[in-house]
């Protein structure tokens, strides 16, 4: 009963984000956006499902582009595998070094959160905020909580299978 609740608030998760107005994600600057919003890619789920060297070719420095574009499809991917994660918040993740549900299952709350405010901290981290807050330390809990139960359900798996 408890997995089914999970599996279709996950569900419901996941249709939100892939919903969400790509200016909404903050994944981006509202430039970069715009171009995107003209290649038709108006929503998070436009710019997963998207080909990052396709969309890349649409913008002057196409290396450059690409990179930017796989790593905003990844915070989705992993935002919408997370319940209560956003795109925003994924990235962030991303630039304290975990980018993997294996990698926050291991992880503990508060230093995470101790993470993400020296990163705040820095120019890389104020221009990646831009002006929003950080997740709180409850909400880091849950993501962590989250991914020790998918960790611990997949080796249990591994065990039975």
């Amino acid at each position: 009963m408890l997995v089914d609740r999970v599996s279709t608030s996950l569900l419901t998760h996941r249709e939100r984000i892939h919903s969400m107005p790509l200016d909404q994600t903050k994944l981006c600057s509202p430039n970069r956006c715009e171009r995107l919003r003209n290649l038709g890619i108006l929503t998070a789920g436009d710019l997963l499902e998207a080909n990052a060297v396709w969309v890349a070719s649409h913008f002057p420095a196409k290396n450059r582009a690409r990179r930017a574009i796989r790593r905003y499809q990844r915070a989705i991917g992993i935002s919408v595998s997370i319940p209560k994660m956003m795109p925003r918040e994924a990235m962030l993740l991303f630039s304290v070094h975990r980018k993997h549900l294996k990698s926050l299952a291991a992880d503990s709350p508060s230093q995470l959160v101790r993470d993400l405010e020296r990163f705040s901290e820095s120019s890389q981290g104020r221009k990646q905020l831009r002006g929003t807050t950080l997740p709180s330390v409850e909400r880091v809990k849950s993501w962590i909580d989250y991914c020790v139960e998918v960790e611990s359900s997949e080796a249990h798996q591994g065990l039975a299978g």
